[in-house]
């Protein structure tokens, strides 16, 4: 027997049979049954809908590839089971790849630059390369997720094998366990389905960009279908000397496909080798726009080689239409090793010329290189019971995972010879970096158990309750400096903690829904793979969520609309205890963002598609142990930041489109070091700015052409922040893709 979507019967009706259309882009924990080539969708929603709701017939190869098109979010699995967005009452963005290939991004950074609330950090110091970002002013490098797991933090992520990408807005440890103050990211990946299909697209631009893509899906038996997606990309910049070299590949197969059990490997590499950029120094107190079209490191010499390695095995088992036991099994192994350049004005300048002395000194500082290797399983079990007179929507589970780090150092590190504001030398040379050697080491081991209860009080009411409970060990050893082979200093930390999640959710009708949440998150001393001897010693930060908001479905469901306030705390930040002989961090410091999100997404008609997201954002600091702190914004956190895409068909073969992206000035980030943020009286600002993008396609049943431009007005921005400096955005870029389908 097969056993349809349990989520399915509560859709509305036109969102149902987009889904269903659009050739059932399930993750593997959907659990969906997909129909065959030819099959007609309603055999299988007759399954799933109520008696009194049946969908018509459609055509998969007609009408249905239209519709899938659209960039409504359809059904999440962000919350450990797939639900409706209108069933979650936090703020979620959902990105699918209908989006993304639309707005011509190719990473995971491009991707989130399109979620209002969200600002990129630079690298320094002895943060290592990767996706390191804020969302609502509280950092979440360490809170990235592929399909419900967690995926380590080291690392910069392709896009070529996203289904969708959710973002969960607000505290979220009941779901996820540590972090996730500001948001959890969550990649969605492509799985295979019961239809031949496929994909081949090829980009080609300026500055010598290049990328392919391959996506092919085949049917092996009645219910098993193997998928392969594959990139592979090399690019140069504006930038002269910054390049760009990754190639991925990604197979998974999976079988007894909406049977009583399924199965599913797959297999997941992404490969960097990049002339890495880290912009220009600032300048009284602005980032220095003369140098955006300037390269001030050594093409010869700097290089970001990262790597991800993941396999995961997963067993659904169907107890009944209602009833799930799903377990997975994932294996990662990362690698990173990063030389930068930090290239900044000598202390005193007072003018540019191109004659200004500029200096470059190596980043990061510290553990320029490291291996993790992470193991995860988890077992989540879902079902849906009527007692005490109501119906309850039941989930548990139990979640293990040990994390093991390796970081290496050089033994010798040659100065960096500096240059000239005009006229950077980018091949000058340099002496070796020595052996690469052992340095700190950490490890950690955390398990979760979780239970949450969504109760249908009434027709029109849910009460969601979620409690958890997370025991973490971790162990830091650091070599005394100079000596990275010695066995070095052992620090370690256990934490058994509580979290929660609670939600009263109303829906006076299946196309309105609003609520009001509360949800906490912890952040643990080893949080970002690492301690020291206070850090050691100190509880685990916490922070909560007060949200209240609405969400709608216009035009028979095409159309999603959110709006919500919030307000965000960290209620017991870490800060230096003033007292240097104290052995752990006071929890004294405090920091709020009061805010407002609204978002669209889908189709206002069925030949114009809209994306929007937007924030509006007042953030403070209301403790600290540095008093000039209080009362400042925190640093990456502008008072407002809004995306807004749409296109529009105007003939069955022609669309366009095209985009807008604003943000208001900001500051640096916090100054954030073995788990302590402090502001430290930071004056440097980025500008506000207003960057536009455009989209021409062509589209036949089986090609495409597709011409987009990025930063259409070659506005010169400043995209990501750190202390030491500041990273312009990308300069205006004209892609045109090919693309083949079957």
């Amino acid at each position: 027997m097969k056993y349809p979507h349990e989520v399915l019967q509560f859709a509305p009706s036109r969102l149902l049979t987009a889904m269903a259309a659009g050739a059932a882009m399930a993750s593997p924990m959907a659990y969906a049954q997909q129909a065959p080539a030819n099959a007609p969708v309603a055999q299988q929603d007759a399954q799933a809908e109520s008696a009194d709701k049946v969908l018509p017939t459609i055509n998969v190869k007609g009408q249905a590839e239209v519709e899938a098109k659209t960039y409504q979010p359809g059904v999440t699995t962000i919350g450990k089971v797939p639900t409706l967005p209108r069933d979650v009452p936090q703020t979620l963005n959902i990105m699918n790849e209908s989006l993304l290939l639309d707005r011509g991004v190719d990473s995971m950074k491009q991707a989130l630059a399109g979620v209002a609330g969200i600002t990129f950090n630079a690298a320094e110091g002895g943060t290592p390369g990767g996706d390191n970002i804020n969302i609502r002013g509280f950092t979440a490098r360490g809170d990235f997720y592929m399909d419900g797991m967690r995926d380590a933090s080291t690392y910069s992520r392709d896009i070529f094998n996203d289904e969708r990408i959710e973002v969960l807005k607000g505290p979220a440890s009941m779901l996820f366990g540590r972090g996730s103050t500001g948001a959890v990211i969550n990649q969605v990946s492509k799985s295979p389905m019961l239809i031949d299909t496929g994909r081949v697209a090829v980009t080609a631009g300026q500055y010598s960009y290049g990328r392919a893509t391959v996506d092919v899906n085949k049917v092996t038996g009645e219910d098993a279908a193997f998928r392969l997606n594959a990139m592979v990309q090399d690019s140069d910049s504006a930038r002269e000397g910054v390049t760009s070299k990754r190639y991925g590949f990604a197979p998974s197969f999976r079988w007894g496909i909406g049977t009583r059990d399924e199965f599913q490997v797959s297999y997941y590499h992404l490969n960097y080798d990049n002339t890495p950029d880290l912009g220009f120094g600032w300048f009284q107190g602005r980032p220095v726009d003369a140098a955006a079209d300037k390269f001030y490191g050594f093409a010869n010499y700097d290089y970001q080689k990262d790597s991800a390695d993941v396999a995961t095995a997963n067993w659904t088992h169907r107890f009944d239409k209602d009833t799930t036991l799903t377990t997975a099994l994932r294996v990662g192994q990362y690698t990173r090793d990063l030389f930068a350049t930090q290239a900044t004005l000598p202390s005193g300048t007072t003018s540019i010329n191109d004659n200004t002395t500029v200096n470059r000194a190596t980043q990061p500082a510290n553990n320029p290189a490291g291996e993790n290797t992470n193991v995860y399983l988890q077992s989540t079990y879902v079902t849906r019971a009527d007692f005490w007179g109501m119906g309850h929507q039941l989930v548990g589970g139990i979640d293990f995972g040990n994390e093991d780090v390796q970081n290496y150092t050089y033994t010798m590190r040659a100065t960096r010879p500096s240059t000239t504001f005009g006229n950077p030398d980018t091949m000058a040379q340099i002496g070796p970096r020595g052996d690469k050697v052992k340095s700190n080491k950490y490890k950690d081991t955390s398990i979760g158990v979780f239970g949450q209860d969504t109760l249908e009080l009434t027709k029109q009411w849910k009460l969601l309750l979620g409690l958890r409970y997370d025991y973490f060990n971790a162990d830091y050893i650091s070599p005394p400096p100079n000596t990275p082979n010695a066995i070095g200093t052992q620090y370690g930390r256990t934490d058994r903690l509580w979290s929660y999640r609670s939600g009263l959710i109303y829906q006076p009708s299946d196309t309105q829904s609003y609520y009001v949440s509360i949800g906490n998150s912890y952040n643990t001393s080893g949080d970002l793979y690492q301690f020291d001897a206070r850090g050691a010693n100190t509880p685990p930060e916490e922070s909560r969520n007060y949200e209240i908001g609405g969400k709608w479905e216009l035009f028979g469901g095409d159309l999603s609309l959110s709006a919500a306030i919030f307000r965000t705390e960290k209620f017991n930040e870490r800060n230096t205890d003033p007292d240097t002989t104290s052995t752990n961090y006071l929890l004294s410091g405090k920091r709020h963002t009061n805010g407002l999100e609204l978002s669209a997404s889908g189709n206002i008609t069925p030949d114009w598609q809209v994306y929007l997201s937007y924030t509006l954002q007042s953030a403070r600091i209301d403790a600290s142990n540095a008093p000039a702190s209080v009362g400042q914004r925190p640093g990456n956190t502008p008072i407002y930041a809004g995306n807004l895409w749409t296109t529009y068909r105007l003939t069955p073969k022609w669309r366009i489109g095209g985009g807008v992206e604003r943000m208001s000035q900001r500051t640096p980030p916090d100054v954030v070091g073995a788990g302590v943020s402090t502001w430290g009286g930071n004056t440097n600002v980025a500008p506000a700015y207003t960057r536009y993008d455009a989209l021409i396609e062509y589209d036949e049943q089986d090609y495409a052409l597709k011409l987009n431009i990025l930063n259409l007005t070659n506005k010169v921005y400043w995209d990501a922040l750190y202390r030491g400096h500041a990273v312009p955005g990308q300069a205006r870029t004209v892609l045109l893709t090919g693309e083949y389908k079957w």
